[in-house]
């Protein structure tokens, strides 16, 4: 919704709404005073007159802004809106529907590292993902999923174009160079792209063997996922 080079977006669920207007009041008061905007929507906002909205959010394009809240897939409504970012590198325009990246030949991999929730840490890994997309070309795309008080997972896509000859092998050669860097810097990812299942260093305890014991009892025709992790 707006022109920041990072945007970030939560989705507040409360009892009832004295509880969740101060919450609001909570997150205003911590994050007003190191944002450049923040925003609340809800049910109530999102029916007021057009013309209310406009003054309300300046700057804003208050049919995209509704466009988000009607369908966003954290009230419960999927949506093909994150398909979009699939078309980022092609040269032709993205398809007003029937959306369908196989087909059209668009490429993503993702590099998903686990951090610890500090500043530090963030922007270590940040700044290694940046360097590393950069070098070969392609732009950085970052997302930080706040899991929990102590765990940060970051998304960062590569996205390139599959008719581009050669861009299947830089694609790929950038995922392995980010993956190493990430974890020779301790950030291990959370999950791995189907190509990369064998690609984590040896469990250095015995939660694996636990793990394929479990499985062994549970699975012994070694039916679901083999070789997976």
């Amino acid at each position: 919704m707006g022109s920041g080079v990072w945007g970030g977006e939560a989705a507040l669920y409360s009892a009832n709404q004295e509880h969740g207007q101060v919450v609001c009041k909570l997150i205003q008061q911590t994050l007003g005073k190191v944002v450049n905007r923040l925003y609340f929507l809800d049910d109530a906002i999102a029916q007021m007159p057009k013309t209310t909205l406009t003054e309300m959010f300046p700057n804003i394009n208050t049919d995209e802004m509704l466009k988000w809240y009607n369908e966003n897939p954290k009230r419960g409504f999927p949506t093909e809106l994150a398909l979009s970012m699939t078309y980022w590198r092609k040269s032709s325009p993205r398809p007003s529907s029937g959306i369908n990246p196989d087909r059209d030949g668009c490429g993503l991999l993702w590099c998903s590292p686990a951090v610890p929730f500090e500043g530090q840490h963030v922007r270590k890994a940040v700044k290694i993902i940046e360097e590393t997309t950069n070098a070969y070309f392609f732009e950085p795309n970052i997302g930080l999923n706040c899991i929990t008080e102590r765990n940060i997972n970051i998304t960062a896509a590569i996205v390139y174009d599959r008719q581009v000859s050669g861009e299947d092998e830089r694609a790929l050669a950038c995922y392995e160079d980010m993956r190493c860097r990430l974890i020779h810097a301790g950030y291990f990812p959370y999950r791995l792209s189907t190509h990369s299942m064998q690609a984590l260093p040896p469990a250095q305890d015995d939660y694996n063997q636990f793990l394929n014991k479990l499985k062994q009892v549970l699975d012994p025709n070694n039916i679901l996922a083999p070789g997976r992790y």
